[in-house]
């Protein structure tokens, strides 16, 4: 249709040109010459006429007539030529059309014979206003490969424009695009898509007679490769510059090299690492990110692979750094990037240095702990582990499947017996599919109990740690038993008493707590405050003192006080006069404080009447100490003169005696002898019990001490013939102390001994120098102190008898402990009945040099 209207516009603008056009041009040329020459000669006949005949008047009738008449005359035969010539157009523009329908015709056969030669389609589309598609004309016939779509299209050539049901999606939508853009822009275009049936078809558009036109034909092999090709460089061409981008955006350094190894292009990062302030400037300068040995590595990694990777140091930005290379090698060229792992390898230093720790810290741990991969092998045990079930260390460092240690453990009869033991390993073993910590509880067949807990790894595999809770579930029983025995013991005990939190609510109390404030069972439920407790109390106590009011009221405060350091407090609530309650608070862990009363109403009389008797005894016994001074004083003086009298008439001076009378007075200066050294040792006694005793202290000779002692006792001595032997140490030389209250002290054992051994029997002194200590040791072979009587040895007035039947009053050890007492010494006494006595005397050395006093 284009072309006709073409073929028409082309013949319209022709001028008529026509064969014959010449004779008619003579023909109206002699019409027109001969119609203008009848009148010019008419004219001029006239003329002449007038002319030659004067006479003659012309009328202008006549000559408008004539003028008229030629005027009509001219019209017609310009009309008539007019007629006849668009006759002749007309007649010669028929004959051109109709020879150009017919070249038309032929044209659009032979155009129509070149769309059905080669399969394409050929769709005309008529715009509307913006743009928009009014109508469709579609020409050609192609084979789609879409039965039903080649049918629709049989009857709605716009079914054509929908590519979404015949094309690939992503060519449907770059088609779609395309063509709207050339129905609103007129812009051409020409795509290969390829269709949903495995085929390829080319589309053409562009403007054709003002309207867009589309042309859709099957691609040959020679096109379609060609076709192919441009879309896989299309696609080269986008896939590349869409890397580059990626390749300049990344932050790790990224190189090309040509096939000698120059660089051809680096990213942004490559030159930043280089210090250069653009890529183009790093690849002119060719400045290298690694050394040339490294570089000098990967070329001779490459000649056996394409692939070199590895971990290398760089210089980035002045540090060094150490990074990952990967370079790929092509047939012409090579391409590389480095990603700094520096950060990645302290990482896995510190995390190698961690885990050798935490190795080191899990196997000094006294728990067992295993480790296990992903694949259920063992990863790591602590010695403990290896403890526990005994296993060869050469089976676990060969990294065992758990469920191989799991067999070996029930061969070694070291797991508890099972029903069905596949089933209950299958199901323990799928902890590796848990997402939580899972527990469970071994019983041994050894009788111990274990706590397996199972944890998951954030990278795989678990840990299981098994914690011997065998003394824990024991003592855990014991704890039950213990806790139902104290629940008892405090039901049942007599004191009241009550466990108390710091924001002082009641815990627990038993009966007696309750009955001693008679309180009732709700006023002592557990998470009672104390306040309301004290209130209930004075509820039923109504006699209650001023004083009662405020100890409740620090106990109280002791409880729910915020003291940085709590300490116990105690005293007694006087209720009434005839009810007295002691307390007890005792600060207890976790802030806790347990709170005890008595009725202590018996108890308190009781105990004062044992301070009024005390107070009594204790007046006695002064009576007793003033009277047994004063007794002492008041013998003293007449004995003094008794036995001055009785040396005084055993004097031959005086006048001779018979032999009577000289017994008698050996008998009174023998037993005034002996009162006197009584009425001295009730003396010393009493001083040493009221506490005036002064010691004078000086230099103790030992060796004069012990001579000065010996020659006292001679006497007595001699009188039982007693064998007196005495040991003394060279080094025990001398001492600091009291050398007359120590020659009593050792005169008065000494005499002990006499007194209590048997004739003819032997008795020691002995002196050793001990650390710092002089030790005087006196021993005999007397009968010995009964058991009875040993510990009231040392006791004022107790004595046992000698064997003689003779008694004394028993002062003479309580003087010797009193006097050691005072010079910071001890006295031991060692005696067996039948074996004999030895009473040891230990003296320090340098006692300190000030008064002492009895205590």
């Amino acid at each position: 249709m284009h072309r006709i209207m073409r073929a028409v516009e082309k013949y319209s603008r022709k001028p008529f040109g026509i064969p014959g056009r010449r004779p008619l041009r003579r023909r109206i040329a002699f019409l027109s010459t001969s119609a203008f020459a009848a009148l010019g000669t008419s004219a001029h006949v006239l003329a002449q006429e007038t002319a030659n005949k004067p006479e003659i008047i012309v009328q202008p009738q006549t000559l408008l007539l004539l003028v008229t008449a030629l005027a009509g005359l001219v019209a017609a035969g310009v009309s008539s030529l007019v007629l006849l010539k668009n006759r002749h157009r007309y007649t010669t523009e028929k004959r051109a059309l109709e020879s150009a329908l017919a070249e038309a015709r032929r044209e659009a056969d032979s155009a129509e014979r070149l769309l059905h030669a080669d399969e394409q389609l050929t769709l005309t589309i008529q715009r509307g206003p913006v743009g928009t598609i009014i109508g469709t004309k579609l020409f050609g016939a192609l084979s789609l490969g879409d039965q039903v779509l080649e049918e629709a299209l049989a009857t709605d050539s716009i079914r054509l424009l929908q590519f979404d049901d015949w094309l690939e999606p992503e060519a449907a939508a770059e088609l779609t695009d395309a063509v709207l853009e050339l129905v609103q822009t007129g812009k051409a275009f020409s795509h290969a898509a390829h269709t949903l049936s495995g085929g390829m078809v080319e589309v053409v558009g562009r403007i054709a007679g003002h309207e867009p036109m589309l042309r859709f034909r099957t691609l040959s092999d020679h096109s379609m490769e060609l076709a192919e090709l441009k879309a896989h460089h299309k696609l080269m061409t986008r896939d590349t510059a869409v890397l580059r981008a990626l390749l300049q955006a990344t932050p790790m350094p990224v190189w090309m090299r040509d096939d000698v190894g120059r660089l051809i292009w680096v990213n942004q990062a490559y030159a930043s690492a280089v210090d250069a302030s653009d890529p183009e400037i790093a690849v002119t300068q060719d400045l290298e990110l690694l050394d040339s040995d490294e570089r000098a590595d990967i070329i001779k990694a490459q000649q056996g692979e394409s692939v070199t990777s590895g971990r290398m140091s760089a210089t980035m930005a002045g540090q060094r750094r150490v990074v990952e290379v990967l370079d790929v090698r092509a047939n012409r060229g090579s391409a590389g990037i480095a990603t700094d792992v520096t950060a990645v390898v302290n990482a896995e230093t510190e995390l190698s240095q961690m885990q050798q720790f935490h190795a080191r810290t899990l196997d000094q741990l006294a728990t067992p702990v295993a480790v296990f991969g992903t694949d259920q092998r063992l990863r790591f045990c602590n010695s403990a582990y290896r403890n526990l079930w005994g296993l060869e260390a050469s089976f676990l460092q060969a990294s065992p499947l758990e469920s191989e240690i799991l067999d070996r453990l029930r061969e070694l009869r070291l797991l508890q017996e099972q029903s069905d033991f596949g089933s209950w390993r299958k199901s323990f073993l799928e902890h590796y599919k848990s997402m939580e910590p899972i527990s469970d509880w071994w019983h041994l067949p050894d009788g111990r109990s274990l706590h397996v807990i199972t944890t998951p790894h954030p990278q795989g595999g678990i840990t299981q740690i098994f914690e011997n809770v065998t003394e824990e579930l024991d003592l855990r029983s014991r704890l039950k038993r213990v806790s139902q025995v104290q629940g008892e013991t405090l039901d049942h005990l007599s004191e009241g008493v009550a466990v108390f939190a710091s924001d002082g609510r009641l815990q627990l109390s038993n009966p007696a707590f309750g009955s001693i404030w008679l309180l009732d069972e709700k006023a002592v439920e557990p998470g009672r405050h104390i306040s309301e407790i004290l209130e209930a109390a004075f509820l039923y106590s109504q006699d209650w003192t001023q004083n009662a009011t405020q100890d409740w009221q620090n106990i109280a405060n002791a409880i729910t006080g915020l003291e940085d350091r709590r300490s116990g407090i105690s005293g007694q609530i006087s209720c009434s006069p005839d009810k007295i309650v002691e307390y007890a608070l005792v600060p207890l862990p976790d802030g806790l404080s347990m709170l005890t009363f008595v009725d202590a109403t018996d108890s308190v009389q009781v105990k004062q009447a044992l301070i009024d008797r005390n107070q009594a005894l204790e007046a006695a016994d002064a009576i007793k100490s003033t009277f047994i001074k004063h007794v002492s004083y008041a013998l003293r003086a007449p004995l003094t003169n008794i036995i001055g009298f009785a040396q005084l008439l055993a004097e031959p001076k005086i006048g001779s005696l018979n032999e009577k009378q000289d017994d008698y007075v050996d008998h009174i200066l023998t037993s005034s002898s002996s009162l006197m050294a009584i009425i001295n040792d009730v003396l010393d006694l009493a001083t040493v019990e009221a506490g005036i005793v002064e010691l004078e202290l000086g230099e103790v000779d030992v060796a004069e001490t012990v001579a000065a002692v010996i020659e006292a006792s001679k006497d007595r001595v001699n009188e039982t013939k007693i064998r007196l032997i005495k040991d003394i140490d060279k080094n025990a030389s001398s001492f600091i102390g009291d050398a007359k209250r120590v020659r009593q002290v050792l005169f008065n054992v000494l005499s002990n001994a006499i007194r209590f051994s048997d004739p003819g029997s032997e008795v020691k002194l002995v002196c050793r120098l001990e650390k710092n200590e002089i030790v005087f040791a006196i021993s005999d072979q007397g009968p010995g102190i009964p058991d009875k009587y040993r510990s009231t040895a040392f006791e004022p007035f107790e004595s046992t008898a000698p064997s003689d039947g003779r008694r004394n009053v028993g002062l003479g050890l309580s003087i010797v402990e009193k006097f050691m007492g005072l010079h910071h010494g001890t006295v031991e006494l060692e005696s067996e009945e039948g074996q004999g006595t030895i009473v040891t005397c230990r003296f320090p050395v340098e006692p300190q040099p000030i008064t002492q006093a009895a205590e």
